[in-house]
């Protein structure tokens, strides 16, 4: 807008035009409002009037209403800068019309590249739609508009770009991001969960930070408040008025709000399937609101599916009380979908934590956490608040089938092709030092690299530090965009897979395992996630391909680069094995998932329902 027409909007503020605008609004008279508008053409400019009459208009939720007087503004003026922001605005409130917000958003920074706020709702769309580099770089723009206003940052912008440095591997500002948000929210378990997420795939965590935050984490946002003592002794109330004793079957509750598109819990579905049913009751609290084949496989397996509303925790909790479970499991942990203050308030005598999250819970409420045979140390084990329950294995199984595995490459090619399909975050600097010295050493080899999501910054930045480290850019390739069966197919393309570090690969490790692909993979002392892919290999005898140091790492991969025969050799044996370890058996699983529930049972209560004197009498 020009400066006479500020001018005419100090006149239209002046004449308190807009209380009785506000009227016309509040009492839902519209058409008296067009006709009132209408009035003043002569005296004023329309597109002031209208600009201030749809910002009202949104105020008080006319969005109908306020876009159509923005368009009529942009109809005479299609490049009034104020009017093109306050309509991206408005759109971007809107479900399903982020895309419209984008354009319009877009076009007002370009025309003000200093209007405040716009970058902000920019990035949020950005995360939204998950394309964190470019949310990532709107918020950077934010931030220097507001260092020069010397204004303070929206915090949750603050958390927005945490977690979008976070998803980009930028781990340092990803950190200190998270932690300036604790300051604003110091109770808001799920931005510990961000730090979490965020630490593991730094070089410097270990599992005792992470078992640090978590006892930080309940402490700061539940065990520090009143609600907690008094909600406790509320479902205690109800707890101590069960019997226990009294069914003739185990009842397992599982709670989460990651029921749909989650790999931990797709996994959870199908081991529950070799539950023994005739001494189980399993009942389903879903505390999310997303539906698909996953959460419909839930609903069919159980005894009880309820949908729960999400931060309702005291009404859940006595929910599950009142259904006198007797085991109540949490597969999420601090993932997203966590929930952690139900657990607090103990609403089944036994709670446990298992297959979607490694570290303690930091409750004293969750008796026990399922972890592999051997995963963590006795130090480690003791900074966890659960008693630690050693399972054989965890399962996965692939979510496509019967697609067909090639030949390795390398004989079509004359050349080896190394790779890796895990998530950006995890390949830092120094796997990728160790990736260029491996290139360097085998001649002629080349690096694949698949990405889901990237307006260009992970592949440059990936190509310019290879480059420096004397890799010519035409030996690696970055693909953008695959997902689903598309990237498993690109395994075909794959002689070798190299695992990153410290967070080594799980769902993408078994998958390459699926495909028949050898791993090198290099066994992280510090934490568990270190040594996922580790513990795959073993268990199919394959440790040969487990590193012990860096060096080792990349004279194993060198080594088996020069022997055709032998990547042919793992080609036509790994399916095989994939297939007879326990960890593709989701029957082994549930049946070693039934044991463990019924030993848990008995440490609290001393005897299994089916064995109760005083049930068989009754019955």
């Amino acid at each position: 807008m020009t400066n006479k027409s500020l001018k005419k909007k100090k006149m239209f503020m002046d004449q308190n035009i807009e209380s009785k605008i506000k009227d016309f609004i509040i009492n839902d008279r519209i058409l008296d409002l067009k006709k009132y508008l209408n009035s003043f053409a002569k005296d004023f400019s329309l597109s002031i009037l209208y600009f201030h009459t749809a910002k009202l208009l949104t105020q008080y939720n006319y969005l109908a209403e306020a876009e159509e007087f923005y368009r009529k503004i942009l109809f005479n003026d299609p490049y009034d800068k104020f009017t093109i922001a306050g309509l991206g605005v408005l759109l971007s409130a809107q479900a399903g019309r982020e895309d419209e917000a984008l354009e319009y958003l877009l076009d007002a920074v370009k025309l003000d590249p200093k209007q405040s706020e716009l970058n902000r709702i920019i990035g949020y769309i950005y995360s939204d739609k998950k394309k964190y580099f470019q949310a990532k770089r709107f918020y950077e723009k934010e931030f220097e508009i507001l260092r020069k206003k010397s204004l303070e940052p929206n915090p949750q912008m603050i958390v927005q770009y945490g977690t979008a440095c976070s998803q980009v591997g930028d781990i340092n500002n990803a950190m200190e991001y998270h932690e300036k948000a604790l300051k604003f929210f110091p109770n808001v378990i799920e931005f510990y969960g961000e730090m979490i997420f965020t630490l593991s795939h730094s070089e410097y965590f270990n599992d005792f930070m992470v078992n640090d935050i978590a006892k930080r984490c309940i402490q700061t946002s539940i065990y520090n408040h009143d609600f907690y003592e008094k909600h406790s002794q509320e479902i205690r109330e109800i707890t101590n008025k069960n019997d226990y004793l009294s069914s003739n079957k185990i009842k397992v509750g599982i709670l989460s709000g990651s029921m749909h598109g989650n790999n931990a819990e797709r996994f959870v579905s199908d081991i529950i399937e070799y539950l023994d049913y005739s001494k189980v009751d399993l009942y389903i609290y879903y505390t999310g609101n997303q539906y698909d084949f996953l959460t419909n496989k839930f609903e069919r397996l159980s005894s009880s599916f309820k949908q729960l509303k999400h931060g309702e925790h005291l009404k859940n909790a006595q929910v599950i009380a009142e259904d006198g479970i007797h085991i109540l499991l949490d597969t999420v942990g601090y993932m997203k979908g966590q929930n952690l203050t139900i657990f607090s308030f103990k609403p089944a005598p036994i709670q446990c934590l298992g297959y979607g999250y490694w570290g303690t819970s930091g409750l004293k409420e969750m008796d026990y956490i399922f972890l592999t045979n051997g995963c963590v140390s006795s130090e480690l084990a003791e900074s966890y608040c659960e008693e630690i329950i050693g399972l054989s294995a965890f399962y996965y199984n692939t979510l496509f089938k019967g697609l067909k595995i090639l030949t390795p490459p390398n004989g079509r090619k004359g050349y080896i092709t190394f790779g890796c399909q895990n998530r950006m975050q995890k390949v830092n600097k120094k796997v990728l030092a160790l990736w260029a010295e491996i290139l360097s050493r085998v001649e002629n080899s080349k690096l694949l690299l698949t990405i889901s999501d990237d307006s260009g910054n992970f592949a440059k930045n990936t190509h310019d530090f290879l480059s420096s480290c004397g890799i010519d850019s035409s030996r690696v390739l970055i693909l953008n965009g695959y997902t689903g069966l598309s990237y498993l197919e690109i395994y075909n393309q794959i002689d070798i897979v190299l695992d990153p570090f410290p967070f080594s690969g799980g769902c993408t490790s078994f998958d390459a395992l699926s495909m028949g692909k050898p791993i090198i993979t290099y066994r992280y002392p510090s934490t568990v996630l270190g040594r996922i892919t580790s513990d795959f290999l073993e268990e199919m005898s394959l440790s040969e391909l487990i590193a012990d140091s860096q060096e080792d790492y990349i004279n194993k991969a060198c080594d088996l680069a020069s022997q055709a025969k032998r990547i042919n050799y793992y080609h036509n044996i790994i399916p095989d094995k994939y297939k007879q370890s326990k960890f593709g058996s989701a029957q082994f699983c549930g049946e070693e998932l039934q044991h463990k529930i019924e030993w848990m049972f008995r440490q609290k209560f001393g005897t299994l329902p089916w064995e109760n004197n005083r049930y068989r009498t009754s019955s």
